[in-house]
C-alpha cells in the first residue's frame, strides 16, 4: 500500500486537484454520481460526461485491482494518484498521435480505458501538470 507521500497543493495543478476529489469519490464509492454531480456540472461539464466518467474510471480502477487513493479531502497525494495523473497526462498528449496505432495485445483493456479517461478529463478542461511518465503503472508496463 502506497502511504500519503506529498502535499496535494505542491503537486496537482488546481485543475488535477479537483479531478482527483472526483476520481477519489468514483474510486470510494458504489454510486458516485449523486456526489459529484453537482460540482462537476457547476463546472459546465455535461451529465452525458459525468456518467462517462464514472464509467470509464470505475473501469479502470476495476481492471487495475489494488489501487490506492485517499479521502477526498486528504492534503496529501498518494504514489499512486501521482502515477495515475501522470499517465494520463501521457495518454491525453499522445492521444491523437496513438489512435490506429498497434500496440501490444497485452495492454488491451489498460489501453482502452486510459485513452478513454484521458480524453475524457481533456474534454472537461483538466490541466495537466507535467510528469515524467512511470514505468510500471499498477501492474500496466507501458
Amino acid at each position: 500500500m502506497s502511504t500519503p507521500i506529498l502535499f496535494i497543493k505542491h503537486q496537482c495543478s488546481k485543475s488535477e486537484q479537483e479531478m482527483l476529489r472526483v476520481l477519489r469519490a468514483i474510486h470510494d464509492r458504489a454510486d458516485p454520481f449523486p456526489g459529484i454531480a453537482p460540482q462537476l456540472g457547476h463546472q459546465g461539464v455535461s451529465e452525458t460526461d459525468i456518467i462517462d466518467l464514472i464509467e470509464v474510471f470505475q473501469a479502470l480502477f476495476r481492471q487495475f485491482g489494488r489501487f490506492d487513493m485517499l479521502g477526498p479531502k486528504s492534503p496529501c497525494v498518494s504514489r499512486d494518484e501521482l502515477d495515475l495523473l501522470a499517465t494520463l497526462n501521457y495518454f491525453a498528449r499522445y492521444r491523437l498521435q496513438m489512435n490506429g496505432v498497434d500496440y501490444p495485445e497485452e495492454f488491451g483493456p489498460f489501453y482502452d480505458l486510459l485513452q478513454a479517461g484521458a480524453a475524457l478529463l481533456e474534454r472537461v478542461g483538466v490541466a495537466f501538470r507535467p510528469r515524467p511518465m512511470p514505468e510500471t503503472f499498477a501492474g500496466f508496463r507501458l
